[in-house]
């Protein structure tokens, strides 16, 4: 088992964190479905997904991975043919945009329309395959080249590994906007719902059609929210900014100190997408403005001055948010006078 699980031998076997994975209904149905092929085998990694399990975003990061690796899978159940990711697959990632693959299964052939499969084949690459199904792995990647290109699977673990807990934490954010009494959750429970089972209770009374559309409609709101923050990961994790993650807002939260967020961009566009999808249905004090404040205006002008750049971050730092008497609209505005009488002397 430590060989498939390609630990070396001075490790000390992790059955805490398998059996974690295991005891997951969720997870332990994904693994199953990864490990049916050999690059999913490959692709196991037991630290990584231990971990990205406990964000409760896994409908987001099966289907990511699911994406990656269609072309293996479709590979493996058309042709039945298995290949292994780092011997096979990846000398066809690593090929040239738009992707090429005649360069690699036959390098020797100069005319790509003459090729068949009786051509001259490369001698190192998918040795194991006969030259009927080496030529059917080349039409099949041949067709899929031309419609897109193909991922490195790793590289997406590594990404939903790093940029996780941020996904997680905006999330529990849109989740808290528009739910005020999301699920209690057992840090001791294997099985703790997904985060986007607490929109489901919010998104019931805009669907006529059923539990169904209810599903699908919180699913894309994920989707949308979850992507965006992949790809703009470092908008939320900067040194000025980062804090703001964890702030969530709970009770004691004023309302003015949380919409400071909504002075940077990237807390501004997700603001905007979970309005479009969902609509005016914001329940959380902190953003009930925006159920009759259309937020597709334009982001406010960041704040250059020194007395505003030091105001936002002081107003924004969670001794003071967590601070009734502290974050109070007169407490913070007598700090601003108090600082501009300093800046002026």
């Amino acid at each position: 088992m430590s060989q498939s699980l390609r630990l070396n031998g001075r490790e000390k076997f992790p059955v805490r964190r398998l059996a974690i994975l295991w005891k997951n209904n969720r997870w332990r149905t994904f693994i199953n479905w990864l490990c049916r092929t050999r690059a999913g085998k490959d692709l196991f990694n037991i630290s990584a997904f231990q971990k990205m399990a406990s964000y409760r975003i896994d409908n987001y990061v099966f289907e990511r991975i699911k994406t990656v690796l269609e072309p293996i899978v479709s590979v493996w159940k058309d042709l039945n043919i298995d290949l292994a990711l780092d011997k096979d697959y990846y000398r066809l990632v690593r090929l040239k945009k738009p992707l090429n693959p005649h360069e690699l299964f036959y390098p020797k052939c100069s005319n790509s329309n003459a090729v068949s499969a009786s051509s001259t084949r490369s001698r190192d690459f998918l040795a194991h395959l006969d030259d009927v199904s080496y030529h059917a792995v080349y039409r099949y990647f041949l067709d899929y080249g031309q419609r897109q290109s193909l991922s490195d699977p790793q590289e997406a673990v590594k990404r939903l590994n790093a940029n996780g807990k941020t996904m997680q934490a905006v999330m529990i954010h849109v989740v808290m906007w528009l739910n005020t009494h999301p699920a209690k959750v057992n840090d001791r429970d294997s099985n703790k719902p997904s985060l986007i089972d607490d929109l489901h209770p919010v998104l019931s009374p805009a669907s006529a059609d059923g539990s169904q559309t209810v599903k699908v409609m919180a699913l894309g709101l994920q989707r949308s929210v979850l992507t965006y923050v992949e790809e703009h990961a470092a908008s939320f994790t900067d040194p000025v900014h980062r804090e703001l993650l964890t702030l969530f807002p709970d009770d004691d939260t004023d309302p003015t100190v949380y919409h400071q967020r909504f002075r940077i961009e990237a807390w501004r566009d997700v603001l905007r997408m979970v309005y479009e999808k969902v609509g005016p249905r914001f329940e959380n004090p902190c953003v009930t403005r925006f159920n009759t404040e259309h937020p597709s205006g334009p982001t406010p002008s960041p704040k250059t001055g020194l007395v505003d750049f030091i105001h936002a971050a002081i107003i924004q730092h969670p001794e003071v948010v967590h601070n009734s008497s502290l974050s109070n609209p007169r407490a913070t505005e007598s700090l601003r006078v108090m600082m501009n009488e300093v800046i002026s002397q």
